[in-house]
């Protein structure tokens, strides 16, 4: 079977950096993809987006330590690190998928206007916590 695996990752203004994988059904042409990387925000060399607004999951609240929001520190922009083919028999279980095929997706993707004042699901939530600067790592 033919799989797109898609790689990304979020990075807060202190370098802080927590990505995600996942495998889209089918392929997507070399020709889309670069113009997938194009349609990207690349001011900084980088490829970013926002995947909330293309149906991934926004990673500002996945660290492994707690985090909250701070409009100092956090944006809605990730880097998108990888579109490659993959070719497998099946894949391994607990692999993240999405019900759309990567075609669909690839088209979804293109199709969006970056929006600068996004914010994800969680915001409120993550702007609410009572964290101090100690319990984030921020003592430096």
């Amino acid at each position: 079977m033919s799989f797109t695996r898609i790689s990304y990752q979020y990075r807060d203004a202190d370098n802080f950096k927590t990505g995600a994988t996942l495998f889209l059904q089918g392929l997507i042409s070399d020709e889309t993809k670069e113009r997938m990387r194009a349609h990207c925000n690349n001011d900084d060399g980088q490829e970013h987006f926002i995947p909330g607004q293309v149906g991934l999951q926004d990673l500002q609240d996945s660290f492994v330590t707690p985090s909250k929001w701070m409009e100092d520190r956090d944006h809605p922009w990730h880097e998108l690190e990888m579109i490659e083919d993959v070719h497998v028999d099946t894949l391994p279980k607990g692999t993240a998928t999405l019900e759309v095929t990567a075609e669909e997706f690839a088209q979804s993707f293109l199709a969006t206007s970056w929006d600068d004042d996004w914010k994800p699901e969680f915001y409120d939530d993550m702007k609410s916590r009572n964290i101090s600067d100690d319990e984030l790592g921020l003592d430096f």
